[in-house]
């Protein structure tokens, strides 16, 4: 859990000291890397692409949530955990301006979550709301200026981190 130490000390940086708070966020990107234990990976991962997403810096953020979604399918998790996943990459991407990918993984999540039987009818159907909104953004560019962030009104999930 050296991720989570060096994660820490990033947030008690990022004001006084940008430059250092950068150094330990890419340590502990280094140290989730070298977890051993999938579970510690993937609570690594989110945590360090939530600091960064809270940052606004959102290209990594997006990169490590796309690693993140890479192993939990590697460990064949439950398409309802996966799908929350993809609705939270979903909403960096929308926060980064990327419509269109934000709706790809909307896509991809509706589709897990018409698989899985554990889901709620109403978190799906917040789910198409969100895509529809996605949609019509991309295809509206000045539309998307005008609206707010379409995938932050997300549902939380429900499910456990693995």
């Amino acid at each position: 859990m050296a991720w989570k130490t060096l994660l820490d000390d990033a947030r008690w940086n990022h004001r006084d000291n940008p430059a250092r708070a950068d150094e330990l966020v890419g340590r502990a990107i280094r140290s989730a890397e070298a977890e051993t234990e999938a579970a510690e990976r993937v609570r690594a991962f989110e945590s360090i692409a939530d600091y960064l997403d809270g940052r606004e810096r959102w290209a990594e953020a997006s990169m490590l949530y796309g690693r993140l979604i890479d192993l939990l399918r590697e460990n064949h998790v439950s398409p309802d955990e996966l799908a929350a996943r993809l609705a939270r990459h979903a909403e960096i991407e929308s926060s980064a301006g990327d419509l269109e990918s934000a709706a790809k993984l909307l896509e991809e999540a509706l589709s897990l979550w018409r698989q899985s039987s554990r889901s709620t009818l109403e978190r799906g159907a917040a789910w198409y709301e969100q895509l529809a909104e996605a949609r019509a953004a991309a295809t509206h560019p000045i539309a998307a200026a005008v609206r707010p962030s379409c995938a932050s009104r997300l549902p939380a999930s429900t499910t456990s981190p693995v």
